[in-house]
């Protein structure tokens, strides 16, 4: 890599480098004060030092460049005109440090301060663009401003109470991957037969009837073929069955499982073998449709799993090339050998892989990594899985089918990527008319797939609640991440009106759902999979609840004049009463509770997510009624960690009942010191109360979009990082 290519973001603090690997001394700058951490974080080229404070820098082959250090291939040129360089620059960098004014250099105690935070933010740095709801979240800046004064106290019984139920939670999800490791050495261990017939049932009926993957019948018959033996099953397929079981598993309730123990462990354990066929040296079918296949059950397995969902990214981008190397990308009219049963397989194939790439894109907040015009593959024709590869017409629009949502899905793709580039893209910086463009076209996008829906015939078969739900959750939460920022500027300029009231109808919209569908329906898959995912399932409603809950407190506190929705932008597909006509509030305390479902029996523990929202609505209850805020937050943090400590000691114990001898576990805090947690269901409150952890790291949102903080001076970004930052010992680099 080529060194003295200028940064664009810090060219004019990033000095230019000889060929010496050490920069001119006109050109050394002093070290930065302190509200320029950031500015040299981010810069490749700058580390922070202990003991001298100065600048690392790097030579052309990527090794640090020290003071005595020089290049081999400089070396056998002119050894002697180096070495005098050498000494003339470090006597030149002497002179300028020496030389420097006193408010422009930092004390050698100051810098040995911050070092462990910025030590820490390289390990668990996230730079969040606007798509990510933690941006939303600084609206709710006070209450962190009260919960760290409140460790700055040195409350004990407070910092005890939080880590506890923090390493409850690392034991808890230790304990799920040790026997997720002794699962998956029994090769092909499924549940029953008629515990696998309800799971794939289900996963065909939700997820496979909007994001399409497997073609049905085929699937259905190589799966009785596996129980009545008559055909060989091959491991492809027993990969495939695995990840359907574990989808339809989260989709089902759970005494629908019949008594299955250890499900989410089998889930955990299916992933990573899956996994590691598809990593493995050698297999010939990982570049093939049924390895795209196999991949994406993977990745949709992880969210709806709750099983390493942050890393979903970064696995699509892998996916994404593996189809464009397949031609996925292009129309199968183009290659005429294909038959027509192979065509529509690649085009749904395409459609889904464009789906989780976009979605894991608005989840991470970074750049989408598909664009419209690098791909010609044309939406799947609206039929049946029976009648696929037959000489059978199309279904016209009003008929639905099997593929009719991957249709409506891949018909507004194109606005979506648009609107995932605006939020992400690091040069992009749309005026609010381009953001009332992008917004009018994506409202637009949508009410056509509204009112197609609307106008299929009765005659025919109805969308499910889980298909319309998880139609408005893919396409509304760009239209919510797409005014977000114009709405929190909404408080001080009325010029923004519309974007605030955009905001809260699709937030609403997003957390209350589509009214009650007729009896006969299963009305609770949807439920269930915000019960147990993440991710997709989870990040869209988090960042509607605090939109919901800013909208609720300003207006409670005369900051705001009332903007209650009058009509959901989604415009219901029933005449049935909504549940966003219940009251904003009750939308809020009803996700609350759904939160506390996930500390119940999700795989993913969020204990900081569940006491943040429980500190809204008390904050939110503080202000309707006039009592001191902070006190009421105060409150509601201990009482909800101290329900989350319930939930997860009794959710301990269930866990160790479930094993004969459960075997010892160590659990490392901040300061690497073990906590033996014994066989008896008591050991684990024998837990240290003065050992430190990673604080509310999570909710660090001081390195979103550089132009965030630019547009909201008001907000305290840094503010969200200094639970953890108060904490001795919270640098360290475990979890």
């Amino acid at each position: 890599m080529d060194m003295t290519t200028s940064n664009p973001i810090h060219d004019d603090r990033v000095p230019t480098h000889n060929g010496l690997g050490h920069s001119p001394p006109a050109q050394v700058e002093p070290i930065p004060s302190e509200g320029d951490m950031y500015g040299d974080f981010w810069d490749p080229l700058f580390v922070i030092h202990n003991s001298n404070s100065t600048r690392k820098h790097r030579d052309p082959a990527g090794t640090p460049a020290s003071p005595g250090h020089v290049p081999r291939h400089t070396q056998a040129q002119a050894p002697t005109e180096v070495q005098v360089l050498i000494q003339r620059v470090r006597q030149l960098e002497q002179k300028v440090f020496s030389q420097q004014e006193p408010e422009n250099s930092v004390s050698a105690p100051h810098i040995q301060q911050r070092h462990p935070q910025a030590r820490r933010t390289v390990c668990q740095a996230n730079l969040l663009g606007r798509s990510h709801w933690l941006v939303g979240f600084a609206q709710f800046d006070t209450i962190v401003h009260t919960l760290n004064n409140r460790l700055q106290d040195d409350d004990m019984e407070f910092r005890a109470l939080f880590f506890k139920c923090q390493r409850l939670s690392r034991v808890i999800q230790q304990q799920y991957s040790l026997r997720a490791s002794s699962l998956q050495a029994l090769d092909g261990s499924l549940p029953s037969q008629e515990a696998c017939n309800v799971c794939v049932n289900a996963y065909c009926r939700s997820f496979e009837s909007v994001l399409r993957i497997l073609h049905v019948p085929t699937f259905q018959q190589e799966y009785n073929d596996m129980w009545t033996g008559s055909q060989p099953t091959s491991k492809l397929f027993m990969l495939k069955l695995q990840l359907v079981i574990a989808i339809g598993a989260r989709v089902v309730n759970q005494s629908d499982m019949l008594g299955t123990p250890d499900m989410a462990s089998r889930c955990v354990a299916w992933i990573q073998e899956a996994q590691q066929w598809l990593h493995a040296p050698g297999e010939s079918l990982q570049a093939s449709v049924d390895g795209i296949q196999l991949y994406c059950l993977v990745l949709l397995t992880q969210i709806v799993c709750a099983v390493d969902a942050s890393l979903v990214y970064v696995s699509t981008g892998a996916l994404l090339q593996k189809a464009q190397q397949l031609g996925l990308h292009r129309d199968p009219s183009h290659f005429p050998a294909i038959p027509v049963f192979q065509a529509e397989i690649r085009r749904r194939l395409w459609c889904t892989v464009c789906e989780l790439v976009l979605q894991s894109s608005m989840d991470s907040g970074t750049p989408p990594l598909i664009s419209c015009d690098e791909f010609d593959c044309r939406p799947p024709a609206n039929l049946t899985d029976t009648n696929l590869g037959t000489t059978s017409e199309p279904e016209p629009s009003n008929i639905l089918t099997q593929t009719s949502f991957s249709i409506l899905l891949m018909r507004c793709l194109p606005i979506r990527v648009q609107v995932a580039k605006v939020l992400n893209s690091v040069q992009l910086d749309p005026s609010y008319s381009e953001v009332l463009r992008l917004g009018e076209e994506l409202t637009a996008a949508c009410h056509h797939n509204t009112q197609i829906i609307k106008s299929m015939s009765p005659d025919h078969e109805q969308p499910t609640l889980f298909q319309l739900e998880l139609l408005n959750l893919l396409t509304y939460r760009f239209l919510l991440c797409l005014h977000q920022p114009f709405a929190m500027k909404a408080r001080k300029n009325l010029a923004y009106y519309f974007s605030r009231r955009v905001c809260l109808e699709t937030a609403i919209q997003i957390l209350a759902g589509h009214p009650t569908t007729p009896s006969g329906q299963n009305v609770n898959d949807y439920l269930n999979v915000k019960r147990y995912s993440s991710g997709l399932f989870r990040d869209p409603h988090l960042l509607a609840f605090v939109t919901v809950g800013h909208e609720i407190l300003c207006v409670t506190e005369g900051d705001w004049f009332s903007c209650q929705p009058v009509s959901p932008l989604t415009n219901n597909l029933s005449p049935t009463p909504n549940k966003s006509q219940q009251g904003p509030r009750t939308v809020l305390e009803e996700y609350v509770g759904l939160s506390e479902c996930r500390l119940k029996d999700g795989a993913q523990i969020d204990i900081k997510t569940y006491v943040l929202l429980s500190c809204i609505i008390a904050q939110i209850k503080a202000a309707e009624t006039r009592s001191p805020q902070d006190d009421a937050v105060l409150s509601a943090a201990v009482d909800s960690l101290e329900r989350c400590h319930t939930i997860l000691v009794d959710r301990y114990k269930s866990l160790a009942q479930s094993r004969e001898s459960p075997q010892p576990l160590q659990v490392y805090g901040g300061s690497n010191v073990p906590c033996r947690l014994g066989k008896g269901p008591n050991d684990i409150l024998d837990i240290s109360e003065t050992g430190e952890g990673e604080g509310w790291s999570d909710f660090d949102v001081s390195q979103a979009e550089w132009s965030l903080q630019v547009e909201y001076p008001d907000l305290d970004w840094n503010l969200l990082n200094t639970w953890s930052a108060c904490v001795p010992g919270s640098d360290s680099e475990g979890s």
